[in-house]
């Protein structure tokens, strides 16, 4: 669970990835930095999904809301690339 949702897929943002700057999320009005991590979640309210960005103790700083899992991952590559390669699926 992250942020009282389950947990689908996550991953480490780390030297395997590029954060691309094809987005800005802004924070109390400040562009948030490269996160950390990446998290999707499914909300059974909206049936739909989260993609959290995350710090390095999975604290989350932004979010996108997604109709599907596949948009949800492809918003996790436009802004990170190689994050494909490295999504871990929750079982």
């Amino acid at each position: 669970m992250l942020n009282g949702l389950k947990l689908v897929a996550w991953s480490p943002v780390d030297a395997r990835h590029t954060a691309t700057s094809k987005t800005r999320h802004l924070v109390a009005g400040e562009v948030l930095g490269p996160s950390q991590a990446l998290a999707i979640c499914y909300d059974p309210d909206t049936a739909a999904y989260f993609l959290f960005r995350c710090d390095d103790a999975w604290a989350v700083l932004a979010d996108t809301w997604h109709q599907s899992l596949d948009e949800a991952r492809a918003q996790g590559e436009f802004e990170y690339a190689g994050v494909n390669s490295t999504w871990q699926d929750v079982t």
